[in-house]
């Protein structure tokens, strides 16, 4: 069974529960966490290079009247070697070189930890900047550090104000472009993406519909006519209202024609390869 934090402060004499709680909260403070064991809690660091994710800083126990230590330095990743060496002379400078060796053997007593602690603080910040330097050189090499995501997917409830739009307006539109023979692509002129033509039976009529007078001015509900809609694909959609405009599409017409004067001929040749709409 594993311990808690909780469960080492009641084991511990009343003298070095203070000692107990400044260690755990000075492994806090520098991001790392708790883990319980049988008879002790580690403070580890979470670090994605090391094999088991994190490393560990420094241990506490109840046994022999509470005591700290460290013996997991010979587990951190190699990459780790010289800010190892820095923290453990550091360790040794603050706390003699008994605070490491092999597990359960007699360590620092939590009331000597206690008087080093002003010591032990900065110690741990300079480890955090030794590591997060190596960390920045080893993902800067490899790409990406794929440990750099974040969790997404939780479900959550959000009331938002919303303008209602007539689906059936787009459905209309569409339809009638189709009657009149009128392919369905995106009217911004120097973009003319058909998505059928891109993508065959996946992009057939599928299309976004823009309002040329934004629902957003409107104070009150109001019809829309035929002849305020426009057809454009999502990514002119996206570049007509960035940062909450509304701009035309003889503007964003425009904008494609200098970008593409800028890039040249080669140039465009490469992008238009890589293009995904």
């Amino acid at each position: 069974m594993r311990i808690t934090q909780a469960d080492l402060l009641r084991k511990l004499r009343a003298a070095d529960r203070s000692a107990a709680l400044e260690l755990l909260d000075a492994g806090r403070g520098v991001g790392a966490r708790q883990v319980g064991g049988k008879v002790s809690v580690s403070i580890r660091l979470p670090m994605p290079l090391a094999d088991s994710g994190a490393v560990t800083l420094f241990v506490v126990t109840h046994k022999r009247g509470g005591e700290t230590y460290t013996y997991w330095l010979d587990h951190w990743p190699r990459a780790f070697n010289k800010a190892k060496r820095r923290y453990q002379q550091g360790l040794e400078s603050v706390f003699g070189s008994r605070v490491i060796g092999a597990q359960a053997a007699k360590h620092v007593a939590l009331s000597d930890a206690r008087e080093r602690m002003p010591r032990l603080k900065p110690l741990l910040q300079r480890l955090i900047t030794d590591l997060s330097k190596i960390e920045h050189r080893q993902s800067t090499k490899a790409g990406l550090d794929e440990s750099l995501g974040g969790l997404e997917g939780e479900v959550r409830k959000r009331m938002i104000r919303h303008r209602k739009r007539e689906a059936r307006l787009r459905a209309d539109k569409i339809r009638d472009c189709l009657r009149r023979g009128q392919a369905l692509a995106c009217e911004v002129e120097t973009c003319r993406v058909d998505f059928e033509e891109r993508y065959g039976d996946l992009g057939r009529d599928y299309i976004q519909v823009h309002h040329m007078k934004p629902l957003a001015d409107r104070t009150r509900p109001q019809s829309t006519p035929p002849s305020d809609l426009r057809l454009v694909c999502p990514n002119c959609h996206a570049m007509i209202h960035r940062g909450g405009a509304c701009r035309t599409l003889r503007a964003i017409s425009r904008a494609i024609r200098r970008a593409r004067e800028r890039c040249g001929p080669n140039k465009r040749l490469k992008l238009a390869a890589r293009v995904e709409y």
